[in-house]
């Protein structure tokens, strides 16, 4: 969002159709909350609305871009009841799993930030859940908004009051979800999950046991819930051929120093009696020589996993 006092999106892609202009007298109520039922970027949720009998005024992508399709005075035909259309302000958010549904982080901060500010701007009061933001299902026949309106429903409403708070003045920003992974030690683990948004498959990954494609979206919600983040990327950003890179080194760094070791050993069983100094020497002898011969080749092996898990997908 540019301004967020000012409700001015990072994004305006305004409709030329599926919508109506002015409000027919009605003042702004609240807001009412959507889920694509997919993943869909601004331009991509816009082709959708230019092309189909439905729209909102705002999008909420993935990585928590906000794009604006119809103007606030405007109606948008979001609903399925027409006097609901006149008084809500409608919000759609992208998914990034189904069975369940859910939407990232980064979506439902923005997204709630958004209901926040707009709540503020036309003095509707603190966010309030069937107060002043709504489900679409409270209108209309439907599940929308899915996780919205359950799993993800507390989290969202409880970030948005704490936005609405520090907006007008009463408390800190509230602070981004920074949950480290930890392994038993308490050391950081760098794993993370890397979807790639134009085919929605997703890995996961670490340096050390590199990229694992994910088979059931429930795997994918699991590592979530852990607390594991979610790296967006599409055929234009790999980010998979980056992270199989840095496994690469890991690993190729991980078998020298084995390597140096086991030599280091076999020189420590020749020279049975010798002397600390002596032994200490013909580790650092044997470990540097193993990392002076370290080569790393890198190939591009992006396009060949990605290829291989598509056709398995398939």
């Amino acid at each position: 969002m540019k301004n967020w006092e000012t409700l001015e999106a990072d994004e305006n892609l305004i409709l030329s159709k599926h919508y109506t202009p002015g409000r027919a007298g009605h003042t702004i109520k609240g807001v009412a909350l959507h889920h694509n039922a997919g993943n869909l970027n601004a331009r991509q949720i816009y082709n959708v609305w230019q092309t189909r009998q439905a729209s909102a005024h705002y999008q909420v992508d993935a990585n928590g871009h906000i794009s604006q399709h119809v103007w606030d005075t405007d109606t948008a035909w979001a609903l399925g009841n027409w006097n609901a259309n006149l008084d809500y302000i409608s919000i759609e958010h992208a998914d990034i799993s189904t069975s369940p549904w859910a939407v990232s982080d980064a979506t439902l901060d923005n997204g709630a930030h958004l209901t926040a500010a707009i709540c503020k701007h036309y003095k509707l009061g603190r966010p309030t859940w069937n107060v002043n933001v709504f489900p679409h299902s409270r209108f209309s026949q439907t599940q929308c908004p899915a996780s919205l309106a359950g799993s993800q429903n507390a989290a969202y409403m409880a970030r948005a009051q704490q936005w609405y708070d520090h907006m007008t003045g009463g408390s800190a920003a509230p602070s981004t979800n920074t949950t480290t992974n930890t392994n038993d030690g308490g050391l950081p683990m760098a794993s993370c999950m890397i979807r790639n948004d134009d085919t929605g498959l997703i890995y996961y990954w670490s340096p050390e046991s590199g990229l694992t494609g994910l088979t059931h979206p429930d795997q994918a919600k699991l590592l979530e819930l852990a607390g594991v983040k979610t790296v967006h990327g599409n055929n234009g950003c790999p980010w998979w051929g980056r992270a199989q890179e840095i496994t690469t080194m890991v690993q190729a760094h991980t078998l020298a120093y084995e390597t140096a070791q086991t030599a280091a050993l076999q020189a420590i069983a020749k020279n049975a009696g010798a002397d600390a100094e002596a032994i200490t020497a013909a580790v650092k002898t044997s470990v540097n020589a193993a990392l002076a011969n370290l080569s790393i080749t890198l190939t591009n092996q992006a396009k060949t996993t990605e290829t291989t898990e598509s056709k398995e997908e398939k």
